[in-house]
This record gives C-alpha cells, structure tokens and sequence, in this order.
C-alpha cells in the first residue's frame, strides 16, 4: 500500500498576488488589525497596497491606527454621514463621493487638499444652492484631474465674470435657470451629459450656441411638460450633431397635449443622425391601443420596442409609454 501525504495548506502559503486580491474584498481595518504586525512579508504586502478604498460611515474615527497607515494611499473616499471632515488627511483621492453632503464638507472640497480628484459625486438634494463656492471651483478649473462630476443643482451664483475650460467629460446637474449656457460653454470637452429641464428654461435655436462634437451621451428628464418641451429640445438637439445614445424620461404633466411622435422622430433624423440607441419613458393621459403602438413603431428605425405599463397610485391608474432601441424579448 502506497502511502499517502497530505499536505496541510494555510493562508500564509497563497502565494502574494492572491493575498493581494483576497484584501481587496476586506476593509482596511480588517487588513490593517488582521494582517500587520505578524510577520515582515505580511508588512511588506500591506506596504505595497495603493488605490484603495475607504468608507466612512456614521461610525468613523480617522484617528484609527489603520486609517492613519493608509491614508495616503486611499484613492476612493465614500462619505455617508454628514460630519466635518479633513479631506487634507486623504492627498491622494481620485474618487470622492459624499451621500450626505454639509454644507461644511461640500465646503472644504479644496484643489490643494485632493488635487488628484478625477470624479465627484454629491447627492445634493437638499443643499440647494448653499454650495456655490464648491460649483465655481469645479468649473474654474480648480481640479486640473477633474473628469466626471455629479451635482444635483449648478447654481446662478457658481460663476465669476470670466470661466476658463475645464477638461470635464461626464457631467449630470439639474439646472433651475438658463445656467446651462455657461455650463456648456465651460466643458467644450464633454462626452456624457446628464440633465433636467423644467418650464422656466428657454434654450434658443440659434446658431451662436456652441457645437459640442464631442458629446455622444445624453440623458434628459423633463418635467412639467408644455407647449413649451419641443422647441426646447430641438434646439438642445442640434447642438450636439455627433449624439450616438439618447435617453428620455418626459413628464407630461399637463392634460389635453398630444405628444407629437411624429415631429419627434422626425427630429432625431434631422438633428442627430448618427444616433444609434435610444430610449424613452413618457407618461401618458391614456393608455394606447396595439395599432397605434404600431403606428409609433414606423416612425424612426429606432423606435424598435414600443410598450405600455400601466400602474396604479392611490386609486389611479398612470401609463408609461416605453420606446427604445432595444429588441424586445421574445
């Protein structure tokens, strides 16, 4: 009988670059009181690991030993409470996220603290217009790295007389006045645009606007829908030629308007012809029948799934009309 060797594994013989991607699910004090201290290879490991990831929550002391180890190697900062914090004692973010923003943190978003940010996101819901100061640093070109930012509200007062050329690419605000001309003026650069319209903006088709050529994703939610959406939207339209996907969400909150399916498309084919996906979401005054369903359907090539879900909220039943660019599934 031959014999039989079993051999006993343990963590410590994985070889190095599995422990390096077993720690990337762990928290960094997890790592830090788990690992540190137990022998030189698992310090030599745990000084080799860069762009990491950090989140505070309610409970989060940055005077922790393994904050302190780490800090200048955080590249991503999630923020979920609503406390003071010293964004110096992290120089090396990348990525900062902050969900539920004070005024006092949106305040202390400084270049010379994170001058390495590339992507911003602040659920700003409830600040209004109380972070100003943060909206004219971005679009001054306060963050040289600054690529892709998210802000529920560009304010009136975010600009001083002048406003240089930051090199953002993906932008999503909700605009509460005409702002939106010198917000796109000020990123001639951008590629993804995420915005919100409401009855108090008037975007003129004229030829002064600026062309964005680079722009290939838009997303438009439009609230309270009137006479007043279409020519908004066409004009919006033909400022960005090259648009490749498009994305509606179009409130209809006013009865008695039909929605012009026909101008509509009519419109893409005109302002945007190389577009090759889109989908929209339309509430509706009442449902719509098959054949017209069908009838949208012929409208433009894009129009390829057209659906109705009807769902009922507080006894009444509201229609969302789909359209997208997608196959529906058989």
């Amino acid at each position: 009988m031959s014999n039989i060797v079993h051999s006993i594994s343990t963590f410590e013989c994985l070889p190095n670059e599995l422990l390096m991607d077993i720690f990337d699910y762990m928290s960094l004090n997890d790592i830090y009181n788990g690992f540190f201290g137990l022998n030189s290879r698992f310090n030599l490991l745990l000084n080799l690991l860069k762009n990491l990831r950090l989140v505070l929550d309610r409970t989060w002391k940055t005077e922790t030993k393994a904050i302190r180890f780490f800090h200048t190697r955080i590249a991503t900062l999630i923020v979920k409470h609503d406390e003071p914090i010293d964004f110096s004692f992290f120089p090396n973010i990348h990525s900062l996220k902050l969900y539920r923003p004070s005024i006092k943190q949106c305040n202390t978003i400084q270049s010379y603290f994170i001058p390495n940010l590339e992507y911003l996101y602040i659920n700003s819901i409830h600040l209004g217009h109380s972070y100003a100061q943060l909206c004219h640093y971005i679009f001054a070109s306060s963050f040289p790295s600054l690529r892709t930012c998210r802000l529920e509200e560009v304010c009136n007062n975010s600009y001083q007389s002048s406003v240089s050329f930051p090199i953002l690419t993906n932008v999503q605000w909700n605009i509460k006045s005409d702002i939106y001309r010198r917000v796109l003026h000020a990123c001639p650069q951008l590629t993804h645009l995420k915005m919100s319209l409401g009855s108090n903006i008037q975007i003129p088709l004229t030829s002064n606007l600026i062309s964005h050529r680079h722009l290939h994703h838009l997303d438009v939610r439009v609230f309270a829908v009137g006479e007043w959406w279409y020519d908004n939207i066409k004009s919006l339209l033909s400022m960005v030629p090259n648009l490749e996907y498009l994305t509606f969400y179009i409130d209809r909150k006013k009865k008695q308007i039909k929605f012009p399916f026909d101008a509509f498309a009519s419109m893409l084919t005109q302002y945007v012809p190389h577009l090759r996906y889109f989908r929209a979401n339309i509430l509706l005054d009442k449902s719509l029948s098959l054949s017209e369903l069908d009838i949208i359907k012929q409208y433009h090539s894009l129009f390829t799934n057209v659906q109705i879900d009807t769902i009922t909220l507080d006894k009444n039943s509201v229609s969302h009309l789909h359209i997208s660019s997608d196959r529906p599934i058989s």
